[in-house]
């Protein structure tokens, strides 16, 4: 879906926010194995990353996603 969206529109910038690879911290970002929704801690990891991403668009300094 990223790659037909960004062909379509080539100024479009899509950043896929992939979430935790350890098995452990996956759990701890979600209520699993019984319900697939965040947990509050998932959301609050994820607002800090879109945070981060937000602050490096506006200010057009990479580095700013970093903190």
């Amino acid at each position: 879906l990223v790659r037909t969206l960004t062909k379509r529109d080539p100024d479009l910038q899509i950043r896929v926010m992939a979430g935790p690879r350890d098995p452990g911290e996956l759990n701890r970002w979600y209520n699993l194995p019984d319900d697939p929704h965040f947990s509050d801690y998932g959301v609050e990891q994820y607002a800090k990353a879109v945070g981060a991403v937000v602050v490096e668009r506006l200010s057009g300094n990479a580095r700013a996603a970093s903190r």
